[in-house]
């Protein structure tokens, strides 16, 4: 949820908000399923992961950079999918070793037992996977950062994979970075049948993005940002949303404090040399862009 003026206890972001007249901060790290962009790239992959849970497979790894969405869609899925009659639980590996991964599962899926032998945790943890087969259209298991668990998870996730009942098995829906696709949890495919590419938004869906937030907020978007603005900001970002987020708030912190309106192009490069300038070799794909 978007915070008002009133709830907001920082002095910088009050003024702000008060110098573009918007009753919301429209760019808010704070985001959540239900204000998820569906972008063109994102409605594909809930269809195709959609495909996959409805088929029967045996799971999707859902590949994307850092920040381009991939935790926010997965949760966008589990809403859409447990309307559906369809059991889903969601456990994130950074971090988790079988052990303890197992038993995040066993309590998501509403075990009793929360520790003990590792033996009697898989069984508790079979059998409530058992039962969601027999009572549900489909059993689904997302794990998110799939590959910053330790190499043992990977024996659990086979595991689980061999689990049937009537003919039927849980689904795994995993998601992991592009530099992790040949790590051994994620290399080894007998636990997924496809990968699903989350792409970044294109120079048009971050001019939309940008304009629906900001009437949201209760302003006219081409009184805050000119067009070419906006596509400098998408350039520059290459389209990251988490980026898109980060810069477009900056910049009407950087604009507020200057009282300069509407943000032109100009600023927008400034602002980004500034915020990302002790970042090291994480711009350098990106500033190639700036000149």
């Amino acid at each position: 949820m978007t915070r008002e003026i009133s709830a907001v206890a920082n002095p910088v972001v009050t003024r702000c908000l008060e110098y573009w007249g918007i009753r919301s901060q429209p760019f808010s790290p704070q985001r959540s399923a239900e204000t998820f962009f569906l972008s063109s790239g994102a409605e594909e992959v809930l269809v195709r992961l959609d495909y996959v849970v409805r088929e029967g497979y045996a799971g999707a790894v859902l590949v994307g950079s850092s920040g381009v969405g991939k935790t926010l869609l997965l949760r966008r899925a589990l809403q859409t999918w447990r309307r559906h009659r369809r059991a889903v639980v969601f456990v994130n590996a950074t971090g988790q070793d079988r052990l303890s991964l197992t038993t995040a599962l066993a309590y998501e899926l509403g075990a009793s037992r929360s520790e003990g032998p590792a033996a009697i945790l898989w069984q508790e943890l079979r059998d409530h996977v058992v039962a969601r087969l027999w009572s549900y259209e489909a059993c689904v298991i997302i794990c998110d950062d799939v590959a910053r668990g330790t190499p043992d998870v990977l024996g659990l996730l086979l595991a689980l994979g061999q689990i049937t009942t009537n003919g039927r098995r849980p689904t795994l829906i995993g998601s992991c970075r592009h530099d992790e696709i040949h790590y051994p949890t994620v290399h080894q495919q007998s636990w997924y049948d496809i990968h699903v590419e989350l792409p970044p938004w294109s120079v048009e869906e971050v001019q939309q993005y940008l304009c629906d937030r900001l009437r949201e907020a209760g302003t006219d978007p081409a009184e805050v940002f000119t067009l070419s603005a906006m596509e400098r900001l998408a350039e520059l970002t290459g389209g990251n949303p988490r980026d898109v987020n980060r810069l477009a708030e900056w910049c009407l912190l950087v604009a507020a404090g200057a009282e300069v309106r509407p943000i032109g192009p100009e600023l927008v490069t400034d602002v980004f040399e500034e915020l990302y300038s002790q970042v090291g070799d994480l711009v350098l794909p990106r500033s190639s862009a700036v000149k």
